[in-house]
This record gives C-alpha cells, structure tokens and sequence, in this order.
C-alpha cells in the first residue's frame, strides 16, 4: 500500500509544472507580499527588468526566451538572489533536481531573508523524499507568508510522504481554504483521497476520487484516482473479515 501511495503522491507532484510550486502569477503575487531585504534593494534595476522578462516569457511557454532573460540578469547581477531562485523553479519544473537544489543553496547564501526561496526548497526537499527537512523550509515560508496555498500544498505533500495522515487532511483543507482550487482543480480531491485512505475513511476517500472521475474521466491523473480505488476496495474487504 505504502509504494502506491509514493507512487500516487510522485504523479500528484509531478503532472503538471505550473502545480510544482507557484505559477509564474503566482510568484509577483508572492513577491508583492514578501519584505524586502537590503540585499534585495542593492540589485540594479537593470537586472530586475530582465528578471520581469524572464517570468513573463516563462508565463508565455517561451523557455529559450526566459532562459535568454536570466542569464542576462545573472551577468548584471551575478549573485541576484531572486533570479537564481525563479531558476531554482524553472529546475525543480523539468525535474533537474541537482541544478535546482544548486541554485536554490545559491539564492539563500545571497540573501537568507528572500521568502519564496524557501517555498521552492521545500518543494524540491519533497521531491526527494527529505520531508523534514522539507518542513522546516516550508515553516519559513509561512513566516513570511501565513496566507500562501502553496506553502500549505507543500506541506499537506510532507505529512503524507511521512505518512501523517490527520496533519496532511489539516493543511489539505487549510490550501483549499486558501484558494489552491483555483490553481489545482480537482487535482486536490486526489490529494485529500490519498489522505483519507491513509486515515482508513474509505468511503468518503472514494468519493473523491469518484469526484475527481466525474470531474476528469480522461484525467491526467484518472489512472492514478483508479489504482486507488482498487486499493481502497481490498482495503475495505480485508478490514471488515
């Protein structure tokens, strides 16, 4: 039970890059909310701009054009925390975990205080199982952000990879609370399914993942809702004998 449910969580966390993490929208809401360090205020305007452009371009699907607008950043400003941190996303998004773990570590050395850096190591700590460590980044985060769905989808995936399942439910609910269905859909239900399953609630875990099918029948994550609606079902029969 335990590998499908890894397996259903690594699917969940890896289907779609704009769920990873934050959407490039996302990240100017985020920033717009974070204080600003005096680190931060040094970086010459000219590098700002084309770190804006790079985010754009990455909003746009135009990866050589973004990636053309960060370097340029990062040779104007070559230890432009900000800039190695949206690259640190734009890793984590094409599963290039090592460069991202790189510039992630990078970004913090620049400047400790950035927020959104700290998100984006919690999301990469959970893609490689580390889910403490996973956690103690993500209650950074929420210390400069306690409103961020986000943060709160990060670590509802941390308690269900250490297989705290009520604590998972908690923050699940608290990112819907937030607004994370605007961004994720019925990919959530999924989520809260893993949950409940957990937690042995088999009939209300199979009516999300009935949800998500209705929702979703040719889903990307429809396989995924129906390998655990297997399981729950054996589950089910095994715990009533």
């Amino acid at each position: 039970m335990r590998l499908r449910l890894a397996i259903a969580l690594l699917l969940l966390a890896t289907f779609s890059p704009a769920q990873k993490t934050l959407s490039p929208h996302d990240i100017s809401k985020a920033r717009q909310r974070e204080t600003v360090s005096a680190k931060s205020l040094s970086v010459p305007e000219k590098a700002r701009e084309e770190l804006f452009k790079a985010v754009t371009a990455y909003s746009r699907h135009d990866a050589q054009a973004s990636q053309h607008h960060l370097e340029a950043s990062l040779r104007i400003a070559p230890d432009f925390a900000e800039a190695f941190s949206f690259r640190g996303f734009v890793e984590i998004s094409a599963n290039r975990f090592d460069a991202a773990m790189d510039d992630l570590q990078h970004s913090l050395r620049a400047d400790p205080a950035l927020p959104i850096t700290y998100l984006y190591m919690g999301s990469l700590l959970n893609h490689l199982g580390r889910y403490d460590e996973a956690l103690a980044s993500l209650d950074r985060n929420a210390q400069f952000d306690p409103r961020s769905w986000s943060c709160a989808y990060e670590r509802a995936r941390s308690w269900l990879g250490k297989h705290e399942y009520e604590h998972a439910l908690v923050e699940i609910n608290r990112a819907v609370a937030l607004g994370a269905e605007a961004r994720m859909g019925n990919a959530l239900r999924i989520l809260r399914g893993n949950a409940l399953y957990g937690l042995k609630q088999y009939d209300q875990a199979t009516a999300e993942l009935q949800a998500y099918l209705s929702a979703e029948p040719d889903g990307k994550l429809a396989s995924v809702a129906r390998d655990l609606m297997s399981h729950i079902d054996r589950d089910a029969i095994v715990a009533e004998k």
